[in-house]
């Protein structure tokens, strides 16, 4: 695979045996940033779904040597940081830190939620608690108490609502043990917190979710490289991730990118490394100074 520059405009020279006694001429312009070849962009030769970033670049980067689904599925295991990918949404999945996530999505109202909790109070003997209007924390506490009664440990099971104004949003669940537990605790919050994060999600989760693929939180380090339709790439933006999954990404930026098209890349992940895959920007949100993007991959080419 091969990049080149966009091509210069020759420059023009007197013919040979022309008089130097020519009428006066206008000024010649003074030359567009665009005629000038450190400002050229790269113009791919054909595009693919996964090329070296060296390409991308202006140099020559030879053959890709990953495909796009082990493209993105070493994003992935490189989000997770050793924890459990859940196979479908709405499964529940493990994190690198121990803790269960299931993320799912709602039309429930915010005033109701705690209405439709109440009943795994006593179903889990766990307190309902709601520090502010968009947080809801079930937990059961054991342990302590008296001066020789040790620290108090337990589980939790944190219920982060989505904002409200969307007839649709997002509910994030993510349950943990707390404290020192003793093994015995240990070992039944192995077996008590997915069957609590599930029955959360019964209560609340009343619409299909329509993604095919689980998405994992992270914070990862993206470089972008927009592409237009007739191939030329725009110098590199930086943004940070959102979260990653196996169809796409999602990051933000302060930069406006002009174009439909933009490969990424993620310097952090070493099994990716030197490759960017195309994607297809499907949504962007402003918020503040910074611009909130939701990205395809494209594994088609």
């Amino acid at each position: 695979m091969s990049a080149s520059r966009r091509p210069q405009a020759p420059a023009s020279r007197s013919a040979p045996g022309v008089p130097q006694n020519q009428p006066p001429q206008p000024a010649a312009r003074p030359p567009s940033p665009l005629d000038e070849p450190e400002a050229g962009l790269v113009v791919l030769d054909a595009i693919r779904s996964v090329l070296p970033v060296a390409t991308l670049i202006g140099m020559e980067g030879g053959t890709a040597l990953l495909g796009p689904q082990a493209f993105s599925s070493a994003v992935v295991e490189a989000a997770a940081n050793g924890g459990h990918v859940p196979e479908l949404p709405g499964d529940i999945g493990r994190l690198a830190d121990g803790s269960w996530v299931c993320q799912f999505p709602t039309t429930v109202p915010l005033s109701v939620v705690p209405i439709k909790l109440a009943v795994l109070h006593e179903l889990w003997g766990v307190s309902v608690e709601q520090p502010d209007p968009a947080h809801l924390v079930l937990r059961r506490t054991v342990g302590g108490g008296g001066f020789f009664g040790g620290k108090k440990f337990g589980f939790e099971v944190s219920v982060l609502l989505p904002a409200p104004g969307k007839p649709v949003g997002e509910v994030t669940v993510l349950g943990r043990v707390f404290g020192t537990p003793d093994p015995k605790f240990a070992r039944d919050a192995l077996d008590v917190l997915p069957k609590l994060l599930a029955d959360v999600s019964r209560q609340l989760c009343n619409v299909q979710d329509r993604r095919r693929h689980p998405r994992i939180a992270c914070g990862l380090e993206v470089t972008l490289y927009p592409v237009h339709n007739d191939g030329g790439v725009d110098p590199a933006v930086t943004a940070r991730c959102r979260d990653v999954s196996l169809g796409g990404v999602a990051f933000i930026t302060p930069a406006q990118i002009q174009a439909k098209y933009a490969y990424v890349t993620f310097p952090g992940v070493a099994a990716a490394g030197g490759h960017a895959i195309l994607t297809r920007l499907v949504r962007v949100n402003p918020l503040g100074m910074e611009r909130h993007y939701g990205v395809q991959y494209r594994t088609d080419l």
